[in-house]
């Protein structure tokens, strides 16, 4: 049963992930009509937030595997836990 969570969780962090793939590009023609205008205005910081949000929608479901969670992989755990 913890398989199945976990394979469920994981892949909807990878739909996420996906999902939200085509705001780093950059490109207009993805965003929002009402929010276009602001998005442009604030690209950078929207960039930063996007990434980085993708990046922890990834990460997220690994520190859940119990091989990682282990006393063995404690330094792991406790680093992908700050990234």
């Amino acid at each position: 049963m913890k398989k199945i969570g976990w394979g469920v969780m994981f892949f909807l962090a990878l739909l996420m992930f996906i999902l939200a793939g085509r705001y780093p590009t950059l490109n207009p023609d993805g965003y929002f009509p009402e929010q276009k205008t602001v998005y442009l205005a604030h690209s950078t910081g929207l960039l930063t937030h996007i990434i980085g949000a993708m990046l922890a929608v990834i990460i997220g479901p690994l520190q859940f595997l119990p091989r990682i969670i282990t006393k063995k992989y404690v330094h792991l755990h406790s680093w992908l836990g700050r990234f």
